[in-house]
C-alpha cells in the first residue's frame, strides 16, 4: 500500500468514529436517553496531491456506513455516550464493524461553553483496522449558542492515535463551525415543530505521521463544507440531513457525502415505560 493510500486510510479511522461520538450538540438533560441512527454514503472522486490539486482518479468503492450512538444524561450538563459504525464498505472495499467509541461531554447551555473526551477502543474487524494495538483518544472544547437570528454550533478537538501493529499512526486537529438559521414557517411553528437550515464548515490538519515506525514528512490538510437541514417532529423524534463536500486539501481524498441521521429522545418516564 502506498504512503498516500495509507495516509487516507489512517485519517479515515482517526476521525470518523470519534467525531460521531463527539457531535456538535449540547449534552442531553439529566436522566434523558437519546439514541441516534444514521447512514453515510460517500463518493471518492479523487485524491488531493501535494500541489493541493485533485488527481481526478475515482475510487471504485463508495464508502457506506451505518453509525449508531446511545447517549445518557448522567448529571445536569454531563452526558456519557457509546457509538459504533457498521461499515458496509470502506475505501479499501472491506466490510465490518469499526471500533466502538466511548465519550463524555460537558456543556453549559447558559454560557455556551463545554468540553469533551472520547476513546476509540482497539477492538474491531481486522479487515477494517489493524486490531490489537490501535486506539484513538480525542478531547477538545465546544461553543454552542442560540442568538436571536441564528444558532451557532462549534468545536475544536485533538485526536491522538497509538501505533497499530505495523507501527503506523497519524494525529489530527479538527476545527468545526455550523451556523443554523431557524425558518419561521407558520405551518411548522404552530405544530411546535422546528426547521433550520445550516452550513457546516470544517478544517482538518493531520500530523505526526508514522509509517513502519518512521516519520513521514508529508503535509495533510482538508477543507470541507456541509449544507444541511435539521427538523424536529416532536419531543421524541428529530432528523438531520447534510451533504459534506471537500473543497480543497493536500494528501487527502476528494469526497462528496450524503448523510442522514435520526434522533430518538426519551425522558425517564418514557424509557421506563418501554
Amino acid at each position: 500500500m502506498s504512503h498516500k493510500m495509507m495516509l487516507s486510510t489512517l485519517t479515515a479511522l482517526c476521525t470518523a468514529s470519534a467525531l460521531f461520538a463527539l457531535d456538535e450538540y449540547m449534552p442531553v438533560a439529566a436522566r434523558v436517553m437519546q439514541i441516534n441512527v444514521g447512514m453515510d454514503r460517500t463518493s471518492v472522486s479523487g485524491n488531493y496531491q501535494d500541489s493541493w490539486e485533485s488527481d481526478g482518479i475515482e475510487n471504485t468503492n463508495n464508502p457506506t456506513s451505518l453509525p449508531m450512538q446511545g447517549k445518557f444524561g448522567l448529571l445536569d450538563m454531563l452526558e456519557a455516550s457509546m457509538a459504533i459504525r457498521y461499515l458496509i464498505v470502506d475505501e479499501t472495499g472491506h466490510t465490518g464493524l469499526d471500533r466502538p467509541v466511548l465519550g463524555l461531554k460537558y456543556g453549559d447551555p447558559v454560557t455556551g461553553g463545554g468540553g469533551f473526551l472520547a476513546i476509540s477502543l482497539p477492538v474491531g474487524f481486522e479487515d477494517i483496522m489493524n486490531a490489537g494495538n490501535y486506539a484513538t483518544m480525542t478531547f477538545g472544547g465546544m461553543y454552542d449558542k442560540k442568538f436571536p437570528q441564528v444558532n451557532l454550533y462549534s468545536n475544536v478537538s485533538y485526536s491522538f492515535n497509538t501505533e497499530d501493529n505495523d507501527k503506523n499512526k497519524i494525529d489530527n486537529l479538527h476545527f468545526f463551525a455550523k451556523p443554523e438559521y431557524p425558518l419561521p414557517i407558520p405551518g411548522i411553528t404552530k405544530r411546535n415543530q422546528y426547521l433550520g437550515i445550516n452550513l457546516a464548515m470544517q478544517y482538518d490538519f493531520y500530523f505526526n505521521h508514522m509509517v513502519n515506525g518512521e516519520s513521514v514528512d508529508e503535509g495533510a490538510h482538508l477543507f470541507q463544507v456541509a449544507p444541511g437541514a435539521y427538523y424536529t417532529f416532536n419531543k421524541i423524534v428529530s432528523a438531520e440531513m447534510a451533504f459534506p463536500i471537500s473543497l480543497s486539501g493536500q494528501n487527502q481524498p476528494d469526497t462528496q457525502t450524503f448523510r442522514f441521521e435520526l434522533f430518538f429522545t426519551l425522558d425517564e418516564g418514557l424509557y421506563n415505560a418501554l
